[in-house]
């Protein structure tokens, strides 16, 4: 695919917002030309543009170029930057699945662009047959799927996708919220085989870093350097990178959080098929779980009551709820609140 061909038109020969302070960083002494404050107090100066520490840590941890990667106020950002960049408005399509997450569509109808939804099927898998029938009928720019996926919790078979997607030239755009849980399952490795690849992390799930908003997107070095043309200056503060390097070099308490949250999660789930109005557990590899009961909203709007709060996808998945993995006393207080709930359900029927 020549990437060329394939971003917006008038993005082709798009030239980047430049400071002087990008060009002439690494000799400059005596900095006079952002009209910032004189007075130091450490954070009296815009952030590093291209968040460049932060970079070549992410870049070193996952064994790629430091020119495959474009770090963003959240994986949001990256999102956005990936819609913008490829799909003409009113002109090209996005194509998400089912129930997934919900800015997919927000952020395609923000650009202008028109998106289509393609349901899972019973098992929350894609349907290629059904996938390759809206490729040779539409306009499809930019497939965009979440793996694992959220609200389910499983795997989806990217590399199909990606096959499909590879011989009616679009893009796919995988989005790894959500992968440390499962890092073996990252689509990383399928970079070099597929160019129309497109990668969004963020550090706001595993590293439980929410409240500093740090996505990056990971791409062929083409498409990154097309996508960081578009991005504004100065996206992502000083604080946020100085928070996110020192989490990659202290990769360590990332992992033994995923390790404590998985047997949270185990346990979880175990507890909650014993409920006798629990009809379904899904299988998960996630930070979260998505189980089916006898009434969503009733179950639901207990747990209101109780205080703790959790998502109904009930209009995504029938009957639907979403709960993320908490400690193990957040855990215990939904569980007593789920036993109360059954004790007072086989109170009334009786």
């Amino acid at each position: 695919m020549k990437l060329k061909n394939y971003i917006r038109t008038h993005l082709k020969d798009f030239e980047a917002y430049s400071s002087a302070r990008d060009d002439f960083k690494s000799c400059g002494k005596v900095f006079l030309d952002a009209n910032e404050s004189p007075n130091n107090n450490g954070l009296n100066r815009y952030p590093d543009n291209q968040s460049s520490r932060l970079t070549t840590l992410l870049a070193k941890d996952l064994q790629l170029s430091k020119q495959q990667l474009l770090v963003c106020n959240g994986s949001d950002e990256a999102l956005d930057l990936c819609i913008r960049t490829i799909c003409e408005p009113k002109e090209d399509k996005l194509l998400y699945f089912s129930p997934s997450y919900g800015m997919y569509n927000v952020l395609a109808r923000c650009n202008n662009v028109d998106s289509i939804e393609a349901s899972l099927n019973q098992d929350f898998q894609i349907e290629l047959d059904k996938l390759e029938e809206l490729l040779i009928s539409e306009p499809v720019k930019l497939i965009v799927l979440c793996n694992p996926n959220n609200p389910t919790g499983n795997l989806l078979n990217v590399k199909a996708v990606l096959n499909l997607a590879s011989q009616y030239e679009c893009f796919v755009l995988v989005d790894e919220a959500y992968i440390e849980f499962c890092p073996s399952k990252s689509s990383i490795p399928l970079l070099e085989q597929y160019d129309n690849l497109l990668i969004s992390r963020t550090f706001s799930k595993a590293y439980g870093l929410a409240g500093i908003r740090i996505g990056y997107c990971i791409g062929s070095e083409p498409i990154i350097t097309a996508l960081s043309k578009i991005q504004l200056p100065y996206s992502v503060s000083t604080l946020s990178q100085s928070i996110a390097e020192d989490a990659v070099q202290n990769k360590s308490y990332m992992l033994a959080q995923v390790r404590s949250t998985v047997l949270e999660r185990e346990r979880l789930s175990s507890t909650l098929q014993d409920f006798n109005f629990v009809r379904q557990v899904y299988p998960s590899e996630s930070n979260f779980l998505l189980f089916q009961v006898e009434d969503a909203k009733a179950v639901y709007q207990y747990l209101i009551q109780q205080g703790i709060i959790i998502r109904n996808r009930d209009q995504q998945a029938q009957n639907c709820l979403r709960v993320s993995v908490g400690n193990s006393k957040e855990n215990e207080c939904l569980i007593n609140a789920l036993k109360q709930y059954e004790k007072e359900k086989s109170t009334v029927l009786r």
